[in-house]
């Protein structure tokens, strides 16, 4: 197929969308969707599938005699047992160019994960390997892609979804007992553990106070406190939230629960989990309001790490292909939506429900937080207090020789540092 040819026919589009049309630059670098290619040829393809996490050691095949279980496992024994790897493939999982968008941990689930290999097609794929996969494991349908696809390269975002049981939220202290507090707490005078006594419902000021805790995620941070073996200097720290929110109450298999979803380009090892566990804290008086602030600055603060069985993948995003390849076929799988809810109500929320008792051990066993937060409050306040005495000693005259945009740019960090 002649890209080039078919933009210039596109009278209505412009010149960025053409150039998006043909951005691939030649037919030869793409596996062309040519509805002619006959069943039995081994074709690149993305492969939409849903999963319950619980019982696999994560997503990523591990390959060898010693190898755990895990849900990559499972589907590519089941494509060679459907025949859509060849034999002389079927030794790993590199001979047919594997890669796969969204690496889940160990214990999380997943409704529209995406898989990239070359299969033999056929015209029953997606039935002959669902035959050959446990129920809690399925494969949704396939789409072709370009010969060179790879899908964690070509995802733009993914969403995640955490469900949260609303006894969570159950607060150890009110508003201004935890104000109260943390004041103490900054004079390094910390009083008892707070403990809520009476009765307690949730309410819109809950939702409101959780909406605004994940708000404070949204944008570029540095997030190795949310991760292991990661420094505040490394670039991998650095994630961009496109959004975190939660909605209303609802009820899911008779337990009333939150779901908070977070939009994301991509996420560090436990990161949302660490997300969700810092934001539970900050919301039941386990940890000040300050938590997430201090915890993306330059020291380490130990941030509980939320279960993982409530946490699944909702969907990954591949707009940037999509308008690269205008025309080629879209890797939204919509006509899959009705499989995927039917897999959410049969098997992901009922796995969540049983694992309630999970959540209730990790809030009951979750530290206390004040103490630590408030020391660390004091070391950036120290700091602070630096930063302002050097600045106040410094004179501008030895920077004038400085062009003119740094001048005002070292200007303004003075100003700031003495304020």
């Amino acid at each position: 197929m002649d890209y080039r040819s078919a933009a210039r026919k596109l009278p209505e589009a412009t010149g960025g969308e053409k150039r998006k049309y043909y951005a691939m630059k030649s037919a030869d670098k793409l596996d062309a969707p040519d509805e002619s290619v006959s069943m039995g040829t081994k074709r690149m393809v993305a492969v939409m599938i849903g999963y319950v996490g619980t019982g696999y050691y994560g997503l990523q095949i591990q390959e060898g005699p010693d190898g755990l279980p895990t849900i990559e496992g499972e589907v590519f024994k089941a494509l060679v047992a459907a025949g859509a790897v060849s034999e002389e493939n079927a030794v790993s999982v590199h001979k047919i160019k594997w890669s796969r968008t969204a690496r889940t941990d160990k214990g999380v689930h997943a409704l529209r994960n995406i898989l990239a290999c070359k299969l033999v097609l056929s015209e029953d794929l997606v039935a002959a390997v669902n035959a050959h996969l446990p129920p809690a494991v399925r494969m949704f349908g396939y789409a072709r892609t370009t010969k060179s696809f790879n899908a964690k390269n070509a995802c733009c975002a993914r969403t995640y979804n955490y469900v949260i049981p609303v006894s969570a939220f159950r607060p150890l202290g009110s508003a201004e007992e935890v104000k109260a507090r943390w004041s103490a707490a900054e004079q390094g005078e910390l009083p008892a553990a707070l403990q809520w006594e009476g009765e307690w419902e949730f309410s819109d000021s809950t939702l409101a106070l959780i909406n605004d805790t994940l708000a404070g995620f949204v944008g570029f941070h540095k997030f190795h406190n949310y991760s292991s073996g990661i420094k505040f200097g490394q670039h991998q720290s650095t994630r961009n939230i496109i959004s975190f929110t939660a909605a209303a109450p609802t009820v899911v298999n008779g337990v009333p629960v939150v779901v908070a979803t977070v939009h994301g380009e991509s996420f560090v090892y436990n990161q949302i989990r660490k997300m969700i566990g810092a934001m539970l804290a900050v919301v039941t008086a386990r940890g000040p309001p300050s938590l997430l602030a201090l915890s993306f600055k330059d020291h380490s603060i130990r941030v509980p790490l939320a279960p993982g069985e409530f946490l699944h993948l909702e969907r990954c995003h591949f707009d940037h292909y999509h308008e690269t390849l205008v025309g080629h076929p879209r890797l939204d799988f919509d006509d899959c939506d009705s499989a995927v809810e039917e897999f959410r109500a049969n098997f992901i929320h009922p796995a969540m429900v049983q694992s309630a008792p999970v959540m209730e051990q990790f809030m009951t066993e979750m530290e206390d937080m004040f103490d630590e937060v408030a020391a660390l409050a004091r070391q950036e306040e120290a700091k602070d207090v630096k930063r302002a005495t050097m600045a106040r000693s410094v004179r501008l005259e030895p920077f004038e020789y400085l062009p003119s945009g740094d001048k005002a740019r070292l200007r303004a960090e003075i100003e700031l540092w003495s304020e």
